[in-house]
C-alpha cells in the first residue's frame, strides 16, 4: 500500500515538473521568435546601411575624379537648376584664360 502512494506521489510529482518544463519551452520558442523577428530587421537595416554606404562611396569617387579634372584645367563645373553637380570637359586644346 505504502508502495502504491509512493509510485503515485512521484508520478504526480513528475506530471506535475513536466508541465512546468512544458511551459518553460513555450515561453523560450515565443522569446526565441521575437528574437528572430528583431534579428531580421536588423539584418534588412543593416543590408540598406550597406546599399547606401556603398552608393556615397561610388558618389565620392565620382566626385573625386571630376575634382582631379577642374584641377587640372580639363573639365567645367557648375551646380545645376536642380541642385545636382554638372560636369563637362573642355574640348581638346581650349586654353584658359583668367
Amino acid at each position: 500500500m505504502i508502495g502504491t502512494l509512493v509510485l503515485m506521489a512521484t508520478l504526480v510529482v513528475a506530471i506535475c515538473w513536466t508541465i512546468y518544463q512544458q511551459r518553460v519551452v513555450t515561453r523560450l520558442i515565443k522569446r526565441l521568435v521575437n528574437v528572430d523577428r528583431r534579428l531580421a530587421s536588423a539584418h534588412l537595416t543593416l543590408t540598406g546601411a550597406r546599399v547606401k554606404s556603398n552608393d556615397c562611396f561610388e558618389e565620392n569617387d565620382l566626385l573625386k575624379e571630376i575634382l582631379v579634372d577642374v584641377a587640372k584645367g580639363e573639365a567645367h563645373v557648375w551646380i545645376g537648376e536642380d541642385g545636382l553637380v554638372r560636369a563637362a570637359r573642355k574640348p581638346a586644346g581650349e586654353i584658359q584664360i583668367h
